[in-house]
């Protein structure tokens, strides 16, 4: 899962980070493991239920400045296009949710109060 994480005063953007949420299957040892950019997080389970939950969650740590003042913050999960050996055209992973990016947002404001 690539999330965008979007930095906006007004029209302006301040920033924009992508991270990415990955999981690799062992088959031999029936486990996962999932590694979240956002927080530079491994995570190692045999859950199915707990391996899609980190996988979901979207987590970071980024430097702001309070000279900023009131931004909006945006999100937005998508999924990569990928490609199998067995097939020659990539896939683009998407069609699984129906070429809807999900996302969120909030208004903050980032001057400190004195």
């Amino acid at each position: 899962v690539i999330f965008t994480l979007y930095i906006k005063s007004g029209k302006r953007t301040l920033a924009e980070y992508k991270y990415q949420n990955t999981v690799q299957y062992d088959p031999s040892k029936g486990s996962y493991a999932v590694y979240t950019a956002g927080m530079n997080k491994n995570i190692q389970t045999t859950s199915y239920q707990q391996m899609i939950q980190e996988l979901s969650l979207f987590e970071c740590s980024i430097p702001y400045r309070a000279d900023w003042g009131k931004v909006s913050v945006r999100v937005e999960a998508s999924l990569p296009t990928v490609r199998f050996t067995q097939i020659k055209n990539p896939v683009d992973l998407m069609v699984l949710w129906r070429y809807q990016r999900p996302q969120t947002s909030i208004n903050l404001d980032l001057r400190g109060s004195t």
